[in-house]
C-alpha cells in the first residue's frame, strides 16, 4: 500500500511537470505539450484503419494494447526505483533498459566524425541558435520531431555522412525522431522531465565543453563527461541536465585524466558552454513491423524527402 501510494503521488507530480511545461513551451507542435492529446486521438483513428489492411493484426497485439491503454494507465510505469513516465506511447511488453545502454555500432560511427563536426559547429553564429523555453539552453535543429531542417544539416556536412550509415538505427520517419545540437550555458538547469515514448533511445555525444556539467538519469545515475565522449540512454527514465560551479573537477588536470585509454582533450572545454549531439535511435527490442506501423500511427507533422540518402561518410 505504501509504494501503491508513492506511486501514485509520482504519477501526479509527473503530471504537475506536464501542466507547467504546456503553460511554458513556445513550440505549438510539440509532441510533448500541447499536441499529445491531439496525437493520440489521431493514433487511434489510425489503428482502426491499420488493423483493417494488416494481413496478420495478432503480430500487433502489444502495440494495439499499447495504444488502446494510452501511456499512464499501467502501474508497471514506475519500475523499481527507477521513474519512467512516457507521456505519449507506452508499448507494454517491452524490456526497460538500464539508464545507461550500449549502441558501439552508431556510437563508433559518430565519434569517427566528431573533429570534423567540431569544425562544422564553429560556424554556427548566436543567431542560428533558438532559445529554449528553459534559461541558458537553446538548440540547433537537424530533424525536429520527423521533419527535417536540410538547410542545417547541409551545414553540418561531416554528420550528415556519418548519419547515412547509421542506418535502419535511426529513428527519423515518426513524431518522436530528433537530431540536433544542444548548447547550454553556466548556471543552466533542465528540470527532470520524461521523453514521450519507450520505444526510442536517446544518445548524446560531447562536441564541446562538458567539464562540470552533469546528466542525471533516474534517481541515482550521473553522467559526467569524464566517463566517456558519448552516452546512450532510454530517456523515458526521468532525468535532468545541470551545470556544476567548476570547469574541470577538483585537484585534477586535464592532461592527467583518462578515460578508455584516451585522454580528454580539454582544449575544447569551453568554460562558458557545452555543445552535445543529440540522436534519436530505436530501441533495439522493437521489430522491424512494429517500428514500420509506429511511424504509421506517429507520423511527422509534415513529410520531408530523406537527406541521407546518397551521401557517404567519408569521416
Amino acid at each position: 500500500q505504501p509504494k501503491q501510494r508513492q506511486q501514485q503521488q509520482q504519477q501526479q507530480d509527473r503530471r504537475f511537470r506536464h501542466e507547467q511545461n504546456q503553460q511554458s513551451c513556445p513550440n505549438p507542435d510539440c509532441v510533448r505539450c500541447c499536441r499529445y492529446r491531439e496525437v493520440q486521438r489521431r493514433a487511434h483513428q489510425r489503428l482502426a484503419w491499420i488493423l483493417r489492411q494488416h494481413s496478420n493484426p495478432q503480430s500487433l497485439r502489444r502495440i494495439v494494447k499499447s495504444v488502446r491503454l494510452g501511456p499512464s494507465s499501467s502501474p508497471k510505469s514506475m519500475v523499481g526505483d527507477i521513474p519512467q513516465y512516457p507521456s505519449v506511447f507506452f508499448l507494454r511488453g517491452l524490456p526497460m533498459a538500464l539508464p545507461i545502454v550500449a549502441n558501439e555500432s552508431v556510437c563508433a560511427k559518430l565519434l569517427g566524425c566528431r573533429e570534423k563536426l567540431r569544425e562544422d559547429v564553429r560556424n554556427i553564429t548566436i543567431e542560428d541558435w533558438i532559445p529554449n523555453d528553459t534559461p541558458h539552453w537553446s538548440i540547433f535543429p537537424v530533424c525536429n520531431q520527423g521533419v527535417w531542417n536540410e538547410s542545417n544539416l547541409n551545414r553540418l556536412s561531416a554528420l550528415k555522412r556519418c548519419l547515412a550509415k547509421c542506418g535502419e538505427d535511426l529513428m527519423m520517419n515518426c513524431v518522436f525522431g530528433n537530431i540536433f545540437l544542444s548548447k547550454i550555458e553556466r548556471s543552466a538547469y533542465i528540470a527532470p522531465h520524461c521523453g514521450p515514448t519507450n520505444v526510442r533511445h536517446r544518445l548524446q555525444m560531447l562536441v564541446v565543453g562538458g567539464c562540470g556539467s552533469v546528466l542525471k538519469i533516474g534517481r541515482t545515475e550521473e553522467w559526467r563527461w569524464d566517463r566517456g565522449e558519448v552516452v546512450v540512454f532510454d530517456d523515458s527514465i526521468e532525468h535532468s541536465v545541470w551545470w556544476a560551479t567548476d570547469p574541470q573537477p577538483e585537484g585534477e588536470t586535464g592532461n592527467d585524466k583518462k578515460h578508455d585509454g584516451r585522454k580528454i582533450d580539454y582544449d575544447h572545454c569551453d568554460p562558458t558552454s557545452r555543445i552535445v549531439l543529440i540522436v534519436d535511435l530505436w530501441h533495439p527490442e522493437v521489430k522491424a513491423e512494429e517500428r514500420r506501423i509506429i511511424e504509421e500511427l506517429y507520423p511527422a507533422a509534415r513529410k520531408t524527402a530523406n537527406p541521407l540518402i546518397g551521401a557517404q561518410c567519408q569521416c
